[in-house]
């Protein structure tokens, strides 16, 4: 009899175990696979090489528009991304589905004008000289660019083909020779032609020891920072920038004076054009994490520019943090559409220079960056630990588990916060004021705090990633001008803080107390 029950009960549970899987192939199979379209790689080897190394199952296909065929989708080619064009319903996307672009978002780097421009329609008044290299789109801002070199005649300027990469087609200028190409038509005729990207030159660089191997000499050269940034959502829009990437350096010792100012080997950093000259760039055994070579890791430049500057090595990230948050926010309107993409997610490189006291000016924005084998499974590879953690922030990696948040009601949330035995600013209470008044007109209280929790949610699961947009500081001044009614909604603001609606701003402000109270907020939450 005993074994008869032992029988029944091992039957009954393999039913239970067969109606599980059952049911479980019927949804998305969160953390099982990655569905990645092919069409258009370079190379889809190894693409599917890295995403099997990571521990994805590879589901190839070209059935993108079944939306129920796939959990995580990878287009390979980013600038196929219109909605038109894609294939891929990006407003109709299950609950969990995430794909690694937004729809649009080939506005931002298909073309390095188009950056220029949205960078000056959020910063009309400085055209963001505090965050970028001073740009110009000519002929459209022929009139500022004249303003700029009435200035300083003695500037000297980059001339950029608005397509291009790897340092092809650059020129370096004088302000004098910026004026002859400005006169050589007149201004009917360039109307009719393709934009001239200007942009200014940063005389002023810090400079970098680098010991050159044909020599045994060492000399000063320029360099630059590849710094990855995402944007994880846009409203409100979220800007996470990782702590790992490097700093490339030119070979040849750096002068602005007579035959050198043209010389791009002393100005170009971007690796592929400086191992074009094996005999002066060092190529090492660790590529990216060494303090002596051509590749060099951030870390030991930003301590060599600690040192030299006395700032500290958190607050140079600071800064670097505050130019792409404010870059995040200037394109943010480029992007969005009129739907809302809550799967969406996208990383780019931007290429960074800094001045002699150490402060950050970005020079552009790369898509897609390289993803390839062989850069990524190097030794010292820096794409391998990135890519991880932008996954593991938006739920993707099948190694990692997720827990779910257990404060589903804003009251949990809000427990957390007015803690008794805690000081609060007066600006939260005000904050939760302006929320519990809105409540009564629209109903938005408990979205306002599902947001805070989604960027709670992924501050847990950030990695090397921190945020930089937006930064406290901002919030706290959007808050201040919205309280006291001082502040225009159209107006620049230094900070950036007129780039974020009321609403976003109250988001913000409850994510940044949760943040606080982190500890407490993991115990009771997760």
């Amino acid at each position: 009899m005993t074994k008869k029950y032992e029988i029944i009960i091992i039957l009954s549970l393999l039913i239970v175990d067969l109606l599980v899987l059952k049911l479980s192939s019927q949804t998305i199979s969160k953390y099982n696979h990655a569905s990645i379209r092919t069409a258009g790689c370079v190379n889809s080897d190894n693409i599917k090489d890295f995403f099997s190394f990571s521990q994805f199952q590879i589901q190839s296909t070209s059935n993108v528009e079944n939306v129920d065929s796939w959990d995580s989708m990878w287009l390979c080619n980013m600038l196929d991304t219109t909605i038109s064009r894609s294939g891929i319903d990006f407003y109709n996307m299950l609950p969990g589905q995430t794909i690694n672009t937004f729809p649009n978002a080939r506005r931002l780097t298909n073309n390095k004008a188009h950056l220029c421009r949205y960078i000056h329609r959020a910063f009309p008044q400085t055209g963001g000289e505090n965050i970028h290299m001073p740009c110009f789109v000519l002929p459209e801002h022929e009139n500022k660019l004249n303003m700029a070199m009435s200035h300083n005649d003695d500037s000297r300027w980059i001339m950029k083909p608005e397509v291009g990469s790897g340092g092809r087609g650059l020129t370096l200028l004088g302000s004098a020779d910026i004026q002859k190409i400005l006169h050589q038509k007149n201004k009917h005729q360039r109307l009719h032609q393709p934009s001239i990207y200007v942009q200014k030159y940063l005389h002023n660089t810090f400079l970098l020891d680098y010991r050159l191997p044909s020599k045994n000499k060492i000399i000063k050269v320029k360099f630059d920072f590849r710094v990855y940034f995402a944007i994880t959502n846009l409203q409100p829009l979220r800007v996470w920038i990782h702590r790992k990437g490097f700093s490339r350096l030119t070979t040849k010792e750096f002068s602005v004076t007579g035959s050198a100012a043209t010389d791009l080997q002393r100005h170009v950093a971007n690796i592929h054009f400086q191992t074009q000259y094996p005999e002066s760039y060092t190529f090492t055994k660790s590529r990216f994490d060494d303090c002596r070579g051509s590749c060099r890791s951030l870390q030991c430049v930003l301590h060599e520019m600690s040192k030299r500057t006395g700032k500290s090595v958190n607050s140079i990230w600071n800064s670097i943090d505050d130019v792409l948050g404010k870059t995040g926010a200037a394109i943010q309107p480029a992007i969005q559409t009129e739907y809302s993409c809550n799967g969406c997610y996208q990383i780019w490189g931007a290429d960074i220079v800094f001045d002699t006291n150490a402060n950050p000016y970005l020079l552009e924005v790369n898509t897609s960056p390289s993803i390839e084998r062989k850069n990524l499974l190097a030794d010292g590879s820096i794409l391998e630990m990135v890519y991880p953690d932008l996954w593991s922030m938006k739920g993707v990696d099948p190694t990692k588990s997720r827990a779910t948040s257990k404060c589903n009601d804003w009251r949990d949330i809000l427990y957390l916060l007015i803690d008794p035995g805690a000081v609060h600013k007066n600006g939260l209470l005000h904050t939760l004021l302006w929320m519990k008044a809105s409540d009564a007109k629209g109903g938005e209280i408990d979205a306002i705090f599902a947001k805070a929790m989604e960027m709670i949610t992924e501050y847990k699961y950030r990695g090397g990633f921190e945020l930089g947009w937006p930064m406290d500081a901002t919030v706290a001044n959007r808050l201040a001008n919205i309280e006291s009614n001082k502040m225009d909604t159209n107006g620049e603001t230094k900070d950036g803080s007129h780039l974020m609606t009321a609403k976003h701003a109250m988001i913000y402000e409850i994510y940044f107390q949760l943040v606080k109270n982190f500890d407490n907020v993991n115990n009771v939450c997760f």
